[in-house]
């Protein structure tokens, strides 16, 4: 029962060990409170595992702790100095200092308990690649790879750890740095991932039931950003979510990636994204949202209206992102899914504008323009209601503007007309055949009354009919009538400025946000009737001040 072993050597001449505690030699067994330092990973982690990655790390090794012969347990404390972690001869893993508090270990059968493990300056390369798994697996198969494995039987046969026999309870990490390449993206793109800190916690077995658990903070690319969630690192079919936040990225920084016919400047824009991801059985979705600030692009650019229907009232660029597929299966950068998803947008403006407007002005695809009645300036009520969907749409989108091109039709509107002059004709050839027949009934009254005392009536009759020879009234007839080039152009401009009227008098849009078209559009043709105000969706820029718009515009 008593202490029977004080033992203190020099190991390397660098190490130191002390030992106190009891022995046996028949049966060998020993039980030493263990206090040591300075001694070198190849000298001391061959006794606890055959795993290449440990056996060639290369570290100064401390601790104190019970020590158990000949099952080899240690429970205690480690400290791992300036370690050095290779594979195929490549470093993996470095960190200048590790404290690992209250380790539990036995060889066989094979237990590693940890409660807390404290890492300072850790490095690790970090690689994406179309052919590698999703980031929760490398990381699983990276903590496979750190622990060894361990026979199974007297036979010698080497079999996997079993997950059920890991416990650690929770490890943080300091200045980190990950040295990142993805080469998903064409050309690849190198960067570093700065951790200020970090944690992983609850590192368990798929059987026990409870996800662990991880939370990092630092800087990317001079950004600072945070990512936290929970996953299963060990369970047969991977599970977990993943919560992402950034700022301030600079867009710059993206700028290669980024096709040049979206005509978009990315020189001072900025942005910031959140995210979420979440995988189980066997499926990955992710959802991200990108806000950008300062985001420029040519007016007449395929991009332009899409970015205006995407500005909020801050006139920042919001972009919404998700996705879902198969785990493991196609391994695409999140670049990729927000680049595919805002050129949706752009073939939907192409197809019709409308369409980037959603759901809830679809009765508008079609219908982008303000019916008037033949030949007039009144519109249809089927006019006024598509004009007021079109400033419930520009309400809805602050940087989105409507370009009003006034027209008239040949047919509809020539035939409305030819009506117009020929009943104005009409009316003009009844007045002027009333005023002439008026006349004429002046003139042959004054003509009677002079005939009737020139009549000789010594000889005593009178000539009942002295007009026998007097003219007869002949009213004009109406002249032929054809409308002009003019008045089409006219009626076309008039119903353009009365759609602008309207649209900033009575459906309160500001002046900015309405453009009319100088050159009228004059059409014939019978299966689409132009007798309308055509109604164009426009990208706006935005302004400093958003609710300062002022004052109308002519293009």
């Amino acid at each position: 029962a008593d202490d029977n072993l004080l033992l203190s050597a020099t190991i390397n001449s660098k190490g130191n060990i002390k030992a106190k505690g009891t022995a046996r030699l028949a049966p060998f067994q020993a039980s030493l409170n263990t206090g040591f330092s300075g001694i070198e990973a190849r000298t001391m982690l061959p006794w606890f595992s055959s795993l290449p990655l440990l056996t060639e790390a290369r570290t100064t090794i401390a601790g104190k702790g019970l020590l158990s012969l000949p099952e080899i347990s240690y429970n205690g404390e480690l400290k791992f100095d300036e370690a050095v972690f290779k594979r195929t001869g490549k470093p993996l893993l470095t960190w200048k200092k590790c404290d690992i508090q209250g380790l539990s270990y036995s060889r066989s059968p094979f237990h590693l308990g940890v409660a807390q493990m404290d890492i300072d300056s850790p490095v690790m390369n970090w690689q994406r690649a179309p052919d590698k798994p999703h980031p929760s697996q490398q990381f699983g198969a990276f903590l496979q790879d750190m622990l060894p494995a361990e026979k199974t039987d007297p036979t010698g046969d080497k079999g996997k750890i079993a997950a059920s026999q890991l416990d650690i309870g929770k490890i943080t990490i300091t200045n980190g740095k990950i040295p990142y390449r993805d080469t998903r993206l064409s050309p690849p793109w190198s960067t570093t991932i700065l951790i200020t800190e970090g944690s992983i916690t609850n590192l368990h077995s798929s059987g026990a039931g409870e996800p662990g658990r991880f939370s990092f903070s630092g800087n990317l690319d001079q950004t600072a950003f945070t990512v936290s969630g929970t996953a299963d690192l060990f369970g047969k079919t991977p599970g977990g979510d993943t919560a992402f936040q950034a700022s301030n990225w600079r867009l710059s920084d993206f700028a290669k990636y980024v096709p040049p016919e979206l005509g978009i400047d990315s020189r001072k824009a900025t942005f910031s994204a959140t995210g979420s991801t979440t995988w189980n059985n066997g499926r990955l979705a992710e959802n991200a949202r990108f806000v950008f600030t300062n985001l420029q692009t040519a007016a007449d650019a395929d991009a332009a209206l899409p970015l205006a229907f995407l500005t909020n009232t801050e006139g920042n660029v919001v972009l919404d992102v998700k996705g879902e597929r198969d785990l493991p299966g196609e391994n695409i950068p999140v670049l990729h899914d927000a680049l595919a998803t805002f050129q949706r947008q752009i073939i939907k403006a192409k197809v019709s504008p409308l369409l980037l407007a959603g759901s809830d002005f679809a009765d508008l695809v079609g219908s982008e323009f303000a019916e008037f009645r033949p030949g007039g300036y009144e519109l249809t009520e089927q006019g006024r209601k598509i004009l007021a969907r079109f400033a419930a749409l520009c309400s809805s989108h602050p940087f989105v503007g409507i370009r009003i091109t006034g027209a008239a039709d040949r047919i509809v509107d020539g035939d409305a007309l030819n009506r117009q002059l020929e009943d104005s004709e009409a009316r003009r050839v009844a007045q002027e055949n009333e005023r002439r027949k008026a006349a004429w009934e002046e003139e042959r009254k004054a003509e009677l009354a002079r005939r009737k005392d020139a009549v000789d009536t010594t000889q005593g009759f009178i000539e009942e009919d002295l007009m026998l020879d007097y003219p007869a009234f002949v009213p004009l007839k109406p002249a032929p009538v054809a409308f002009q080039d003019s008045m089409l152009k006219d009626l076309a401009r008039r119903r353009g400025e009365l759609v602008q009227k309207l649209l900033v008098d009575q459906l309160s849009l500001a002046p900015t946000r309405i453009t009319l078209a100088t050159k009228p559009r004059i059409s014939a043709d019978s299966s689409l009737p132009g007798n309308r105000a055509l109604l164009e969706l426009r990208a706006m820029a935005a302004p400093k001040n958003p609710a300062a718009a002022q004052g109308g515009g002519k293009e």
